[in-house]
């Protein structure tokens, strides 16, 4: 069952929506207990931002990242987290 949310980002399958190529398979890293990283590319396609908008986002602190030596990476789940935390959701009126 593929539970896909609106960033095009597979949540609980073992699958996630990669736009540059197919489908990658994640249950291997899933058992191994790490995180898909996505880079800088992957996430700008999926926020609908430049790589240098998410760069400056790195750089003020506004969005997880992993920093290795000179690269940026993000964690999959951290970025959906973020996202959902990001996220405006209206008050209901009371009558």
């Amino acid at each position: 069952m593929n539970h896909s949310n609106d960033t095009g980002i597979a949540r609980s399958n073992e699958w996630v929506h990669d736009q540059s190529g197919p489908n990658k398979p994640l249950a291997a890293s899933r058992r191994s207990g790490i995180s898909e990283m996505l880079t800088a590319k992957e996430v700008g396609m999926v926020l609908h931002v430049s790589v240098k908008t998410l760069y400056a986002y790195v750089q003020r602190g506004l969005i997880p990242y992993v920093r290795i030596q000179s690269n940026v990476r993000f964690r999959r789940e951290e970025i959906l987290n973020w996202i959902e935390q990001q996220s405006y959701r209206p008050r209901q009126h009371e009558k």
